[in-house]
Order: structure tokens, then C-alpha cells, then sequence
């Protein structure tokens, strides 16, 4: 067991927290070891999290803004607070609305969300849901399971797209862009035909 001191003399600034880490042969999650605010404390992120679930993107969510789709964000999410709540892991108690469902995408379904800070300002740390979120996890209401290990990266609401617009709010796709090229040039295309006909 890995023997750690306490750090009664460091006070953490306001807006941080005593860094909490799981040492080697430890299933605790344990405050860090150092003698410094910058080796003792953090600023806890409120952490995005993707996981990869062995479904079918068709049959569980059909278009991305269907009522099927929201019926999967759902169901997903009970599952999600189900799973946390249950983990020995987890130290604070996780409501609905503290997860943000920010993209789901084929592969078979993967989905990012963000799990945000409770009312009291405290949050689910990435290593408590690394070790909550495993392979085979399974999402009891969805019927299903994870086919890999959850990852924790920012995501980039801008990567589907080959250009976007903040002042509309919207973008156009790669996909969108070839159909919009095939479309133009096919009615050049009839124009000039109808144009060949007639003066013909």
C-alpha cells in the first residue's frame, strides 16, 4: 500500500483542489505527493469524454436529429449516471443534467460528452471514469457494451466540416461540398443544351 502524507499545511488557491491520483498497487484514489501548490493542487476540468459502443448506428439512432436520436441521448445518459453512480470509484453523485451529449458518430456508435461540475463546483475526474468506463461496460437500458476504453480529448465541433461559419452558425461538409460541385455543374451542363437546342 502506497503511504501517503497529509498536506494540512498547503491551502490550495481559491477555484482549486488537492491533486488526487491512483499510485501503483492502489485502488484509492490518493492526494498527490509534493510539498508545493503546484505539485499538491489542480484546477479541476470539467472532463470531455468519447466511448465507443458495439451497436448499430442505423438501427439505435437512424438521422442525427430524429426523435430516435433523441430517444439513444436518452437512454444513454441514464445509463451513463447509472454507470458512475454505481462505481466505487466515483466520488460525488452525478444528476442528468450534469452530461452533454456534444457529438455521437458511426463507428459503430461513438459518442463524446462532457460531464460538468456539480451545483457545489466539484467534478468527475478523468481517472475515476477511466476506471469506471472499461471495455464490456455495459449500457444496461441500450442493451449494449463498449468495444474500447474511454478517451479524453477536446472535441473539435469544427472537423466534419470543410468550411464553417460563425456568424450563421453553420457549415458545409465535404460531402455537402461534392454534391453542391455535381449539381451546378449538371444544370451548366442542361443549360447548355437547352441553350444548343434553340438556337439551333
Amino acid at each position: 500500500m502506497h503511504v501517503v502524507k497529509t498536506w494540512d499545511n498547503v491551502a490550495c488557491p481559491s477555484g482549486q483542489e488537492i491533486k488526487r491520483l491512483y499510485y501503483e498497487g492502489s485502488d484509492e484514489l490518493l492526494p498527490a505527493t509534493g510539498t508545493t501548490i503546484s505539485q499538491c493542487c489542480v484546477s479541476p476540468d470539467e472532463p470531455t469524454v468519447t466511448v465507443p459502443l458495439s451497436a448499430d448506428y442505423s438501427e439505435l439512432i437512424g438521422s442525427e436529429d430524429s426523435i430516435q436520436s433523441e430517444g439513444f441521448k436518452a437512454k444513454f445518459i441514464a445509463d451513463l449516471v447509472e454507470l458512475l453512480n454505481a462505481s466505487q470509484h466515483t466520488t460525488i453523485t452525478v444528476v442528468p443534467e450534469m452530461i452533454e451529449i456534444i457529438n455521437i458518430k458511426e463507428g459503430s456508435i461513438i459518442v463524446t460528452f462532457k460531464i460538468k461540475k456539480n451545483t457545489s463546483d466539484e467534478v468527475v475526474l478523468k481517472e475515476q471514469i477511466s476506471r469506471t468506463l472499461l471495455e464490456g461496460t455495459t449500457f444496461r437500458t441500450l442493451s449494449t457494451t463498449m468495444k474500447g476504453v474511454a478517451t479524453f480529448e477536446e472535441y473539435d465541433r469544427y472537423e466534419k466540416y470543410l468550411y464553417y461559419s460563425d456568424t450563421y452558425k453553420t457549415g458545409i461538409t465535404l460531402e455537402q461540398f461534392g454534391i453542391s460541385i455535381f449539381v451546378t455543374f449538371s444544370l451548366c451542363f442542361f443549360c447548355l443544351v437547352v441553350l444548343g437546342m434553340l438556337f439551333k
